[in-house]
């Protein structure tokens, strides 16, 4: 199985003219390519570095090492960079799929973890990667179960490209609902221009420590959480506390809005989060808890804090540089241009209509995958054979 280096060129802005350049950093997890991978290589040796149909790559130094990709493009304007190596598998022999299932075992991430050590850089180089040995049933064998990886790998796909699309339409419909560019009320009210301290009240969060964040049962939302595992508004929290945690905290119940007031950013500062259970919660520090008025739908009011144009503001009004925050006072003064609450419930449910299809494919993805860890599981170590030899 010949391996080889890639080229060493500094890459360049992308264009249609140039190859793409694939580099360590562009191989994801799953052993596919980032898709937004958007740099080109301007060298006349690229020719000679171009990934043709079934060709490996191989990660071979930092914190990539080991990660790989199948190249299942056509033969086209894709060159491999220098901290990758190529394999190229003789098909006369293994099937280039199967080699590829066979880097995703665990066993090989255990034959990575013992190899790659180094004084510095964890590395592998070609003559390792060259010893790495991979049990191989018959070509038929081989070919079967490549045959059925690719099944399952398929379905993934699909599901994976439905969900790209229905979030890139469902980012568009909710700019022009909540813009008034798409009107949902028969009634085609005006729209009016307020303040959030108009139309709520506003009261710090408090307590909740790093470490009583799943001390117990009771939701709670603490600030840091609300940038990473929530989008616009919650049914159920990511962790819990104690009941001894709880006391010290701000209650929250439904329908209320928090917002992160520290950050990193004042890009991100301020995202907020609607807490849509109807069981009692509570607000960790750094968090302000807005409770809105009757004739506002926390939904439609949380996903409005979270447009572009509002982020806007809140980035104007953030205070400091490595650590951002915004005052309760700053977010009374955001303002805002909403409807009649019978176009708020409209529009909240049209997003929530969109938010419950992604996840049902989201959840029919998951199955998917895991379906997929199992088939690697019997089919590669020969629980299951395909082909009786």
């Amino acid at each position: 199985m010949p391996l080889s280096y890639g080229l060493n060129a500094p890459a360049v802005p992308y264009s249609n003219a140039l190859p793409r350049y694939v580099r360590i950093t562009d191989i994801t997890d799953d052993g596919r390519l980032n898709p937004d991978l958007a740099v080109s290589v301007n060298a006349p040796e690229s020719s000679d570095y171009l990934l043709q149909q079934d060709d490996i790559l191989l990660a071979r130094t930092g914190a990539s090492v080991g990660k790989s990709y199948f190249h299942q493009e056509a033969i086209g304007n894709y060159a491999y960079a220098g901290y990758c190596i190529r394999l190229r598998v003789n098909q006369q022999i293994s099937s280039p799929r199967f080699v590829f299932a066979c880097l995703h075992r665990p066993e090989y991430w255990r034959w990575v973890k013992s190899v790659s050590v180094r004084s510095g850089q964890p590395g592998i180089n070609s003559q390792e990667y060259a010893s790495l040995e991979i049990p191989l049933p018959s070509l038929a064998e081989q070919r079967a179960i490549s045959e059925a990886l690719t099944e399952i790998d398929e379905l993934i796909e699909v599901a994976e490209i439905l969900i790209r699309k229905r979030s890139m339409v469902r980012e568009g419909v909710a700019k022009s609902l909540l813009e008034g560019k798409i009107r949902l009320s028969n009634t085609h009210s005006a729209w009016r221009e307020i303040t959030l301290g108009e139309i709520g009240d506003l009261r710090k969060g408090a307590g909740i420590s790093r470490g009583e964040a799943g001390s117990g049962s009771i939701p709670c939302i603490r600030y840091g959480e609300i940038y990473t595992d929530y989008s616009a508004y919650t049914f159920e929290t990511a962790t819990g506390i104690s009941a001894d945690a709880a006391s010290r905290a701000t209650r929250m119940s439904f329908g209320d809005i928090l917002f992160a007031c520290t950050g990193e950013t004042k890009e991100d500062i301020g995202k907020c989060v609607a807490y849509m259970s109807n069981t009692i919660g509570y607000a960790g520090g750094d968090t302000q808890v807005f409770t809105p008025n009757r004739g506002i739908d926390p939904v439609f009011l949380s996903s409005l804090l979270n447009t572009s144009e509002v982020r806007r503001q809140k980035a104007a009004r953030g205070q400091g540089d490595a650590v951002v925050h915004i005052s309760g006072d700053s977010l009374k003064a955001i303002e805002l241009c909403i409807p009649s609450y019978k176009e708020q419930q409209a529009i909240a449910r049209v997003l929530m209509d969109f938010d419950n299809e992604i996840a049902a494919v989201e959840h029919k993805l998951e199955k998917y995958k895991q379906i997929r860890q199992g088939m690697m599981h019997v089919l590669l170590t020969g629980h299951i054979r395909l082909v009786q030899e």
